[in-house]
């Protein structure tokens, strides 16, 4: 669905907007949820924020690997985000965890 509307090239990224209008889709959410079927499905569909973003179809190898790094850091920092606010977390649960030995 959202392959087909795709042009080859970073240079010809379909906007965020543009592929909403296109696919009938309310929300964002809507065409992201539809990328991320797509590319489980096989779809090599890049995306990238510079210039007015979009999402594109890889015309070199190059293209590939700048989106490969490009995600592996975003998923790097998710990760960290997730990892801290997991310590803070098991830290309050202990908290809590002591707090209702206490008041037993």
């Amino acid at each position: 669905m959202v392959q087909e509307l795709l042009s080859r090239g970073k240079g010809n990224a379909v906007t965020t907007e543009e592929l909403m209008r296109a696919c009938n889709f309310s929300s964002k959410r809507e065409l992201t949820q539809q990328v991320a079927k797509e590319r489980e499905e096989g779809a090599i569909i890049c995306s990238t924020t510079s210039g007015n973003g979009g999402y594109f179809l890889p015309q070199s190898r190059e293209e590939i690997r700048e989106f490969v790094n490009s995600m592996d850091r975003r998923a790097k920092n998710t990760f960290k985000a997730v990892k801290n606010a997991r310590k803070i977390l098991h830290e309050t649960e202990g908290q809590m965890n002591m707090n209702s030995s206490m008041n037993d």
